[in-house]
């Protein structure tokens, strides 16, 4: 069973999964301000990590694809949290790939092939998220 069918089938909640950065942009435009880019690191990570971000009612919701088989468990979840978590998978690869993202010359260091050139790039895309949620607060509704 596909990610789709398995949504549509589980989805008594009448939840809307966010797929891609301008969907989340649009949920999110009054309460927290981000781009398309952004929206899409966020995405990304999540789903590359088995998860899935969705909305109702104007809360945030995180799916665990792993959960069980042809189930997906649901939970509420804040922004706050999603950024953080993101920003945490990030900073693990880079040091698992032997680059302190916290250290001085790390950037130049991650410059050393494409994939961690990139990662790289994607960690000072959320670390500004980052910056800006924590700036805003830490409230439990973001």
């Amino acid at each position: 069973m596909g990610v789709i069918e398995l949504i549509e089938r589980s989805d008594e909640a009448r939840l809307r999964c966010l797929n891609n950065g301008r969907e989340i942009v649009e949920f999110l435009e009054s309460i927290f301000p981000m781009s398309g880019i952004e929206g899409d690191r966020l995405i990304g990570y999540m789903e590359g990590h088995g998860y899935l971000l969705a909305h109702k009612d104007g809360a945030l919701y995180r799916g665990d694809l792993c959960y069980r088989a042809d189930d997906i468990y649901w939970e509420t979840y804040t922004l706050y949290d999603a950024i953080e978590t993101v920003r945490e998978w990030i900073h693990e690869f880079l040091k698992g790939a032997g680059i302190d993202p916290e250290a001085e010359g790390a950037s130049a260091q991650a410059d050393g092939d494409r994939y961690t050139a990139g990662v790289w790039e994607d960690k000072e895309i959320v670390d500004g998220l980052s910056a800006r949620i924590c700036h805003k607060g830490k409230m439990t509704t973001l």
